[in-house]
């Protein structure tokens, strides 16, 4: 069941991140769903399926933008391999914790993909439009990681994934 369920977030994600247009001031950044899905199975998971998490969010961004394939899985593997390695110190359930995971997730994400993409001459970009996709994004994952992260948590619920209900029940009615 599992399986299932981490298919239909990573696809649902990336439907959100490809439906949702870029918005002119936050310098394009469209809500990043995919890093919010990483960010969910890096505090809940095993460093493993945060992996395997990184390299299907990346491959379906990868895919949905011009970006070489597997530019974004690297970023998105050290994003939520980071997380999983200190997550045992955060308060996983906690909306405010997903917030700034999802702010500061998303802005250096786009700063790594931006140096990648850079490094290998794909793209140049202004240091203020740079700064405000940055902040765009960080502002979008500070605004979507709490509610898919909460989603989640009722969906692993409802499939009977999480054994503590206490948990996804936290993190809908966190305050």
């Amino acid at each position: 069941m599992f399986l299932w369920s981490y298919i239909v977030a990573v696809l649902l994600a990336g439907t959100v991140q490809a439906v949702f247009p870029g918005l002119s001031w936050m310098g394009e950044a469209r809500p990043p769903a995919l890093l919010a899905v990483l960010l969910y199975y890096a505090l809940t998971r095993s460093a493993s399926v945060t992996l395997w998490t990184a390299l299907a969010a990346g491959v379906m961004q990868d895919a949905l933008g011009l970006v070489p394939l597997g530019y974004s899985s690297l970023c998105f593997a050290v994003v939520g391999l980071l997380v999983n390695r200190f997550r045992d110190d955060l308060f996983p359930e906690l909306p405010i914790t997903h917030a700034l995971l999802g702010g500061a997730g998303a802005a250096v994400f786009s700063l790594a993909l931006f140096g990648l993409l850079r490094a290998g001459d794909l793209v140049a970009l202004p240091v203020g439009q740079l700064g405000l996709k940055c902040a765009g994004a960080a502002v979008g994952g500070a605004l979507f990681t709490p509610i898919i992260c909460a989603l989640m948590a009722k969906m692993d619920e409802g499939l009977g994934l999480i054994e503590n209900n206490d948990h996804a029940n936290e993190m809908m009615n966190a305050k």
